[in-house]
């Protein structure tokens, strides 16, 4: 509410600039990721990756270990252990990281798209103006009036 303050009281170019980009901050941050890493733990799941690293609850829910998890897992795993220690924290860095770049990646380059959309029209209807010049300046023609 106090960001949509701050921009009524700049104008209502930004006013409309708040209006639509808060929407789509607020709807993905409230369901976007999450559904985007639900999503993206059921694909790996069903697929068969990271199954070590994934893992039903008691709810049914998929649930990726912890870091502190990850090395009693690798002991139960046969092979190397600092193998499947490695292994173990790039399943686990997969599983994290997607949706975050997604979110910095995608979302964030929609929202940057947006504000230069918004921007390019507030200088238009300002500063960029033709008629912005003739009516708010007026041209000095003597530098020791003006510093006077």
């Amino acid at each position: 509410c106090g960001y949509f303050g701050a921009a009524k009281d700049r104008g209502k170019l930004d006013f409309m600039e708040v209006a639509t980009r808060l929407p789509v901050i607020a709807l993905y941050t409230i369901f976007g990721s999450e559904l985007l890493d639900g999503g993206l733990k059921r694909y790996l799941h069903n697929k068969g990756n990271c199954s070590e690293v994934l893992t039903k609850d008691k709810d049914g829910l998929l649930k990726a270990a912890s870091l502190d998890e990850i090395p009693e897992i690798a002991k139960k795993l046969p092979g190397d252990y600092k193998a499947n220690v490695n292994k173990l924290f790039k399943d686990k860095a997969v599983i994290s990281m997607a949706p975050f770049l997604f979110s910095m990646l995608v979302i964030g380059s929609f929202i940057t798209l947006m504000t230069r959309i918004w921007t390019k029209k507030r200088y238009e209807s300002g500063i960029g103006n033709d008629n912005f010049q003739k009516d708010y300046t007026a041209p000095v023609k003597n530098l020791k009036e003006f510093a006077a």
